[in-house]
């Protein structure tokens, strides 16, 4: 699915070529699911129809990763604890500004 958004995005600034569909019943399918205090990790290879790869894969530690995941989602959009953790962040040594002109 991203290779085909990019193709896309190249098609539209370059006006080269032609641009490519992907049906979403292709797309994979990567889902964790917190329930309480377990949780189930979900992966297969396609979103629907029938697949060919399906895995369930149940226990503490999907419910630990969704939890991870909370922290830094949150911590990422928390101020002042947002530029410590984000890794696109673009500084000059020595400044506390984003390219943009914002501090912190």
């Amino acid at each position: 699915m991203a290779k085909t958004a990019a193709h896309n995005i190249a098609v539209e600034i370059t006006g080269e070529g032609e641009r490519k569909e992907m049906p979403f019943s292709m797309i994979h399918a990567y889902c964790i699911m917190d329930t309480g205090n377990m949780g189930m990790v979900i992966l297969g290879d396609q979103m629907l129809g029938p697949r060919h790869l399906e895995f369930i894969i149940p226990g503490p530690q999907a419910h630990w990763a969704k939890i991870a995941f909370e922290k830094y989602f949150m911590a990422t959009r928390t101020p002042g604890l947002g530029p410590i953790l984000r890794p696109n962040r673009v500084t000059r040594p020595g400044s506390n500004r984003w390219p943009d002109g914002r501090s912190g």
